[in-house]
């Protein structure tokens, strides 16, 4: 059986906690939609009392673009579009209050239709931050 914690934090609670196996505790976070904006950075305290061990980042489109829908959501993390070429991408930083988001100029994706590398319009996006503590 598999559990995808993303999915049952966003559907049940922003910070869940929960104990598995013989004790061990497991504290979530995940952030409400954020703003994207190139060449800066963005600091989100996650709550979660130490350095998470897992963090995950989610784009999600609000106005179609690049062949993205409204409510389509990627995984931007597992994917290969963080790269930092010619001031494209994102980087992620965490500790053990904040997560912290530093933005390039711009950030890159797939077309969805012509699967060409595709600038985003930023004000088409919101960032959600997942993280776990453990």
């Amino acid at each position: 059986m598999s559990l995808d914690l993303y999915k049952l934090n966003r559907s049940y609670s922003p910070s869940l906690s929960f104990v598995v196996g013989s004790g061990s505790s497991i504290a979530n976070f995940v952030s409400g939609d954020l703003v994207i904006t190139p060449l800066t950075d963005l600091v989100v305290p996650h709550g979660l009392g130490s350095e998470p061990k897992w963090c995950d980042a989610i784009l999600k489109n609000l106005i179609a673009d690049q062949g993205w829908l409204p409510g389509d959501e990627i995984n931007i993390v597992t994917s290969d579009i963080q790269r930092i070429t010619g001031g494209a991408g994102f980087g992620i930083e965490m500790n053990s209050t904040n997560i912290i988001v530093y933005f390039g100029n711009v950030i890159q994706l797939i077309n969805k239709t012509t699967f060409a590398t595709a600038n985003i319009v930023t004000a088409s996006w919101r960032l959600v931050i997942s993280a776990q503590s453990f």
